[in-house]
């Protein structure tokens, strides 16, 4: 499930052309591709991974829109300011590409940064390299000398239709006049390395959804901006039809539009609120904002509210703004570009927009098994074998349960199990002794073990594929509980550190994130979403909570936890828990919770001997780097008709276990890179009823909490 999406409306007409993939044969040659990691810095500079030179230097470019300005900071004595002292400079001295002018007084550039300054540079060439795609003599103005602080980059590449880097190169054959830029919209932080790519001399097909894409010529085509000619836009009733232009800038947030549009649709949404220099969407989880069409004369570009609307510190921007009195074009900012895969043409002069991917990341579906736990498919082997896979959090360790063809007897399982015969990329990695015995791994398990062989396989999530993967596949079961096995042929382990998840996510063609959201309303069949490179920022409101993990092997880190307005616990250690149901607190920090509650404890469960009584739980939250999860009374009980079953149990350890009766109430991420946790509010506000088949979910839940002991002591 994508998290946003760029819908496109098509009426095929002179001035617009409907293109598919064979894109590539229409270009001048054959050609190599250059891509490249950008990020957003402070929220409003898109910087990309550039390298100058002869050997290459790996330097930081502002990739800009709206600039024909190429030039970096050389860091030989002429360059008196800081930056050249700095990792964001380039050092011309050591590359033997390099080639200067003869005059070195060279010539100023006013202006070429978001405030006011100077570049004092000479026209210089060398080579510039991007990906797999490396051109030579390129001209670069190198400077010596500028007035301004500059602390994010070591200069700017100008990709300007009429005077950027590609249009310079427009012509030579050296590489065909395409640039894109793709984003990441699954990236939890904007200061997080990877939130996108840029592209120069073609596209990649693999980051759009399918082969299709829309084309708008240029209003301008010799201006130093992208302009697109608006023909109209339509909100709610209102219909706009006095065409105005739009210029597309990387880094500019917002998209502006003419004063009296954008009066008529704060008009016509009143919960669109002026705060300061920006405008706020109130309310944005149940917001009533309509879509907004944007028409490029035939050609119709409908955006969804979720598209107009972005979460940052708290509150949820609306991406359009009013032009200022002394403008008269407005802008389309990336808070909307972010939605597409945008493709400048400058042969054409003509900008493409594609459906984005959305995301370098896969989404698969979760359901619940027994016992409410989370269940997800993932695919093992070649060709694949899909396989359902219990989630824990609590595990470092993912393995797979093997068929008949390999364990006699067969294991007790339903479902489907991994055949390694019928896979041709099993590789069994498992040490052996000098007897000739396998050196398995032995995993504890609810009521019993199991033994592990370490191997390696070929791994997919749906797109996305991690060849050479370690895990474990295992078919002799010591007294497990079968029930362990009726809904998952194995389990897929969340745990951070030395884990074989995060062996999987290492390899770099991913962020290293992985995120868990529940649908709380469901009680069997679809439940959720796994997502394995990312976040889903159409499942969260507000922004994620971020803190580290106290351990390195193991989700642990410290909360405060209130009862209404009572703190009750302080400096408490608390592990998200997906393989158990409950939420298991010291027996202390249970009498507490209880105290004031009328229960009886019936097979394991506290139940309410009156479920009217549920309705006076004073909220509970959880302290948890300065910011408070809540779980408000509905959200601490489990209704299994005819019984209210409180969602907390007692046990002897000395750490809160949140299991998924508190995980399905929150947006949860999962960072392997530092090693750090993150909770967020989902994007919906329902509670759950149970429609019960007469079994309690709670069976056996209980019996995990032995293994949580040894990982938290």
């Amino acid at each position: 499930m994508k998290s946003l999406w760029f819908f496109v409306h098509t009426v095929l007409a002179s001035n617009s052309t409907l293109l598919t993939f064979s894109l590539e044969s229409k270009l001048t040659a054959p050609q190599v591709v250059g891509k490249t990691d950008a990020e957003y810095v402070s929220h409003s500079t898109f910087i990309g991974s550039f390298e100058i030179g002869t050997p290459p230097q790996k330097v930081p470019l502002i990739v800009d829109l709206i600039s024909d300005v190429f030039w970096i900071v050389g860091n030989d004595a002429t360059c008196t300011y800081p930056p050249c002292d700095t990792q964001f400079s380039f050092d011309y001295s050591m590359s033997t590409s390099y080639v200067s002018p003869n005059d070195n007084k060279g010539f100023e550039i006013t202006n070429p940064l978001p405030v006011q300054s100077i570049v004092k540079c000479g026209n210089s060439f060398d080579t510039l390299t991007i990906g797999n795609l490396s051109v030579p003599s390129v001209p670069v103005c190198v400077a010596y000398d500028f007035q301004s602080e500059f602390s994010f980059s070591a200069g700017r590449i100008g990709l300007s239709p009429n005077g950027g880097i590609l249009s310079t190169l427009n012509g030579t054959n050296q590489i065909s006049p395409i640039a894109s830029v793709w984003f990441n919209q699954t990236v939890y932080d904007p200061n997080y390395s990877q939130f996108g790519y840029v592209t120069l001399g073609g596209i990649d097909p693999t980051l759009l959804v399918d082969g299709t894409i829309k084309w708008i010529s240029l209003s301008r085509p010799k201006d130093v901006k992208w302009y697109l000619n608006v023909t109209g836009i339509q909100y709610d009733t209102m219909e706009y039809t006095e065409s105005f232009e739009m210029s597309l800038d990387l880094n500019e947030p917002l998209s502006y539009v003419p004063a009296d549009v954008f009066d008529e649709i704060i008009h016509l949404n009143p919960s669109i609120k002026k705060t300061n220099n920006y405008y706020i969407v109130e309310n944005c989880r149940n917001s009533s904002i309509s879509p907004i069409v944007l028409s490029f004369g035939e050609t119709t570009v409908e955006l969804s509210p979720k598209q107009m609307v972005y979460p940052i510190n708290g509150v949820c921007l609306f991406a359009f703004a009013p032009v200022a009195a002394n403008r008269t074009t407005g802008t389309l900012g990336y808070y909307i570009l972010q939605n597409f895969y945008t493709i400048l043409d400058y042969g054409n002069s003509q900008v493409g927009f594609g459906q984005s991917s959305g995301l370098n990341a896969a989404i698969t579906e979760i359901s619940y098994g027994n016992q409410l736990l989370p269940i997800a498919t993932m695919s093992i082997g070649t060709p694949p074998q899909d396989i359902r896979m219990l989630l824990q959090t609590e595990s470092n360790i993912t393995w797979v349960r093997y068929s008949s063809d390999r364990c006699t007897p067969q294991s007790p399982a339903s479902g489907k199990s991994f055949s390694p015969a019928n896979s041709s990329s099993f590789v069994n990695q498992t040490p052996v002794d000098k007897n000739g015995n396998e050196a398995v791994v032995q995993l504890d398990l609810i009521n019993g073990t199991v033994d592990i062989e370490r191997i390696m396989e070929t791994v997919k999530f749906g797109r996305l594929s991690f060849p050479n993967s370690t895990l474990g596949g295992g078919c002799s079961f010591d007294g497990s509980s079968p029930d362990l096995f009726q809904y998952s042929s194995g389990s897929l382990g969340l745990a951070p550190g030395n884990s074989d998840i995060h062996k999987l996510l290492g390899g770099g063609n991913v962020e290293p994130v992985m995120s868990l959201w529940y649908n709380r309303t469901a009680t069997d069949g679809p439940a959720g979403e796994l997502i394995i490179g990312g976040v889903d920022n159409s499942k969260y409101i507000e922004p994620i909570v971020w803190v580290p993990s106290e351990k390195t092997d193991s989700w642990i880190f410290t909360v405060d936890v209130y009862l209404g307005d009572e703190k009750i616990a302080s400096n408490q250690q608390a592990s998200p828990y997906s393989g158990a149901t409950l939420i298991s607190v010291p027996t202390d920090l249970f009498n507490q919770i209880t105290k004031n509650m009328d229960l009886e404890f019936v097979s394991n469960q506290y139940i309410f001997k009156s479920c009217l009584d549920t309705i006076n739980l004073k909220p509970m939250e959880f302290v948890i780097n300065n910011s408070r999860l809540t779980l408000k009374h509905d959200q601490q009980y489990y209704f299994n008709p005819p019984s209210c079953i409180l969602n907390f149990a007692p046990w002897n350890g000395t750490s809160i276990v949140l299991g998924s009766l508190f995980l399905r109430h929150f947006y949860m991420a999962m960072n392997y890179g530092n090693s750090s946790i993150g909770f967020a509010t989902p994007s919906d506000n329902f509670t759950i009823e149970f429609q019960g088949n007469g079994r309690s979910p709670f069976s056996h839940v209980i019996l995990v909490l032995p293994l949580l002991l040894s990982l938290l002591n």
